[in-house]
C-alpha cells in the first residue's frame, strides 16, 4: 500500500476516473467502486481503506466535504463488501465460522447491501453530508500534507 500510494502509481491509475469526481454524489461512488475494486483484487478490507483514503481525501477537501465523508464511505463500501468477497479475510472468517461456502449466505447480507444503497442516497440528495468551509479544508489539508492547489497539469488538462 505504501509503495503504491507513495509513487503514485494509483493517481496515475485513477486520475481519468477522479476527472469526473465534480459532485458528492461522484466522490462517494467513486470511493465505494474503489473500495470494491481493492477488495476484490487484494482481498483485504483494510488495504483498500489505505488507498482509498490517500487517493480520495483530496478530492473530499477541494470539494469542501469533511473527512468524516469519506471515512463513512470506506466503512460504507470497503469494510461491508468484506464478508461477501471469498477470499478476503472476512468472507474467509464468514464462511469457516458459518460452515457455509460465501456465495450461499451472501443473498442475506443484507446490511452489506444496504449500507452502500444508502451511501449513495444520501450522497446523493445531501441527507446528512457535513460540509466544511474553506479555512477548514485548508486547516485539515495541511495536517494531512495534501496539497489543494492545482498543479499545472492539472490546469492544462482543464484547459
Amino acid at each position: 500500500a505504501g509503495i503504491v500510494t507513495g509513487t503514485g502509481m494509483m493517481d496515475v491509475a485513477m486520475g481519468k476516473l477522479l476527472q469526473g469526481v465534480k459532485s458528492v454524489g461522484s466522490a462517494v461512488f467513486i470511493t465505494g467502486f474503489q473500495c470494491i475494486m481493492i477488495n476484490i483484487l487484494t482481498g483485504s478490507d483494510g488495504l483498500n481503506k489505505i488507498i482509498t483514503s490517500n487517493l480520495m481525501i483530496r478530492k473530499f477537501l477541494k470539494l469542501r466535504l469533511h473527512p468524516l465523508l469519506l471515512s463513512r464511505t470506506l466503512e460504507d463500501a470497503g469494510t461491508m463488501t468484506g464478508p461477501l468477497i471469498p477470499w478476503s479475510a472476512a468472507g474467509l472468517y464468514m464462511a469457516t465460522t458459518l460452515k457455509v461456502p460465501t456465495l450461499k449466505y451472501s443473498p442475506y447480507c443484507f446490511l452489506s447491501f444496504l449500507s452502500i444503497l444508502f451511501a449513495l442516497i444520501y450522497a446523493y440528495s445531501g441527507i446528512k453530508i457535513k460540509r466544511i468551509t474553506d479555512e477548514e479544508a485548508t486547516t485539515m489539508a495541511v495536517e494531512r500534507s495534501v496539497v489543494l492547489e492545482d498543479n499545472e497539469e492539472e490546469k492544462a488538462a482543464r484547459a
